[in-house]
């Protein structure tokens, strides 16, 4: 058996496809796409919401800041502002009158 008879073989089994079916094919692949296409910028618009939104609700938040000192014993000390200091490890207040 030689090559030239082996592709005649092979290409004989093969049987073509209607015209109209290979459209309808394309067609349905078409709309297929349409709708991923879709469905991404959906997805996107969604995505850049949520984020639009999350840093909407964290520009809200009240920012607190703190003073740290540490103490020659290796404590840290936090201050709230107030005149209060807080012993960090315990959290009891140093300097607190109203909790004695």
């Amino acid at each position: 058996m030689d090559c030239s008879q082996a592709e005649k073989e092979a290409t004989r089994d093969v049987e073509s496809v209607p015209y109209i079916v290979h459209e309808g094919i394309m067609a349905r692949s078409e709309r297929i796409i349409k709708r991923l296409i879709i469905a991404l910028l959906v997805v996107v618009v969604l995505l850049f919401a949520s984020n639009m939104s999350w840093l909407h609700y964290i520009s809200n938040c009240d920012i607190q800041t703190y003073e740290y000192t540490q103490d020659g014993e290796g404590v840290n000390l936090v201050g709230d502002g107030n005149g209060v200091t807080y012993n960090e490890p315990t959290g009891k207040s140093a300097g607190n009158p109203e909790e004695e």
